[in-house]
């Protein structure tokens, strides 16, 4: 069943493939953060 979630999201890759991207890293919470615009601070 988790191979089939990951095929799901493995769709979208030609979606955002060259679009802007900003990511950010929690340790503390360990959580990548992926967004599709410049987040706000």
């Amino acid at each position: 069943m988790a191979l089939a979630s990951v095929e799901h999201y493995l769709k979208i890759i030609p979606a955002v493939k060259g679009a802007p991207l900003w990511s950010s890293y929690d340790a503390d919470a360990d959580v990548l953060y992926i967004n599709l615009r410049k987040p706000r601070h």
